[in-house]
């Protein structure tokens, strides 16, 4: 026994480790039923032989303590996150940042009784002001959007590139033509020239087709043969270097306009425009947009060349008829459709425009025909996916009728067209 015990002891921290290592083993084993038993072809030494005996006898006996559960470990190693009640919380709550106010941009102009060509002068600016008229200042939201129709490009985000979901907006519009919805309008002709093959050195690009106002002027300066100041010249130098271009010398001033500005509109949104395109690729428009290029135009139509007058939408007005079910009479529905004939038929082209849009939730013209509806209502609303226009049929006289057109159509901007 003693030879044995002394060639045990040089090796007493060995086994120490190798029965952490078990218990650790069996711990990551263990099943429903308890403790699972060890691998019968590892060797186990006489100390762990008698700790297994005493732990089947505590489970026999019903003296094991219970094993905690998943969320007693997760409450005790992140008290912050699980600790349930209203004890004191180790972490402070999650507060939202506040999102940054719009900064105000200060809008001065004058209101005279006929044309100045200078500014008056203070003794008249305050006859002005006694009359009513004379300075006026508006505040705008820096952010405040301005739509420059025929000049949309895809956007530069990077987060929409790496999600596909050009892919998914080149799909979207070509199944929408096929199944006879709207079309997208108003993109740039020089991305449409990319999008089907072309060349972006062939494109025809404008500085409007740039949506990066700083960046815009910033190639504006090139323009012209007018001398730069040392300011606008690092502006230049520090933007060309940052899209790998040379420097601004006295003989590629063109050259460089022309290289930056197909950059800015085309260069930074290649691989949208190729995700674009393999959304098409993925819908039958694909064939028939290379097969016909003359096609190209109904599916992106220019915003200016949208034909939206008076006749036209008359012709595609699908005007109510007596009906059994009806909450009107046909005379109560001839007066409602008159006043919305005499509407369409004065309409300002923008008035128009926003009538179409509020109708059908798009300023093109659909292939379908518009439908109206004469119902019980205080406000006249519309189903854009049936192109149904719903009158209230309460109007007694064309004003009354004419303030809430105006009123409604309005709020074609904030539409599930533009969220």
């Amino acid at each position: 026994m003693t030879s044995r015990e002394n060639e045990g002891a040089p090796g007493t921290s060995h086994a120490e480790l190798l029965r952490s290592a078990r218990h650790l083993m069996s711990l990551l084993t263990e099943s429903e039923r308890g403790g699972g038993a060890a691998s019968s072809d590892v060797p186990c030494s006489s100390q762990d032989i008698r700790e297994r005996r005493q732990i089947g006898q505590n489970e026999r006996s019903g003296n094991q303590p219970p094993r905690p559960s998943i969320q007693m470990e997760l409450t005790r190693s992140f008290p912050g996150m699980f600790t349930k009640g209203k004890g004191k919380r180790c972490f402070p709550p999650v507060s939202l940042v506040p999102a940054k106010r719009p900064k105000p941009v200060e809008v001065a102009f004058h209101l005279f009784p006929k044309q100045y060509e200078k500014t008056p002068k203070e003794q008249d600016q305050l006859v002005h002001l006694q009359a009513g008229l004379g300075r006026r200042t508006v505040y705008l939201d820096e952010s405040t959007t301005h739509d420059e129709p025929g000049h949309l490009v895809p956007s530069a985000s990077h987060f929409l590139v790496e999600s596909d979901m050009f892919v998914m907006a080149g799909r979207m519009v070509g199944h929408s033509f096929v199944h006879g919805g709207p079309c997208l309008s108003g993109l740039s002709p020089a991305v449409v020239h990319v999008l089907f093959g072309g060349s972006p050195e062939t494109a025809t690009v404008t500085p409007e087709d740039c949506p990066d106002l700083d960046i815009r002027e910033t190639i504006r300066l090139l323009e012209g043969e007018s001398e730069l100041s040392d300011k606008d010249k690092t502006s230049v130098q520090e933007l060309a270097y940052a899209w790998d271009l040379p420097g601004l010398t006295g003989n590629n001033r063109r050259w460089l306009f022309e290289k930056m500005l197909i950059h800015a509109v085309i260069g930074r949104v290649t691989r949208q425009i190729k995700q674009f395109r393999r959304g098409l690729k993925e819908t039958p428009m694909w064939t028939l947009l290379t097969k016909r290029p003359d096609t190209v135009a109904q599916l992106f139509p220019q915003e200016r060349a949208v034909d939206c007058n008076p006749a036209i939408i008359l012709q595609h007005i699908t005007w109510p008829h007596e009906d059994d079910d009806d909450d009107y009479s046909l005379d109560t529905k001839c007066c409602i459709s008159g006043y919305l004939r005499h509407f369409i038929e004065n309409a300002s082209p923008d008035e128009l425009t926003d009538l179409l849009k509020f109708w059908t939730g798009w300023e093109i013209m659909p292939r379908n025909n518009l439908s109206i509806e004469v119902v019980k209502g205080s406000f006249p609303t519309a189903s854009t996916c049936f192109e149904t226009l719903r009158i209230p049929g309460h109007y007694k006289d064309y004003a009354s009728f004419k303030n809430d057109i105006l009123a409604c159509i309005g709020t074609c901007q904030t539409g599930f067209r533009l969220v």
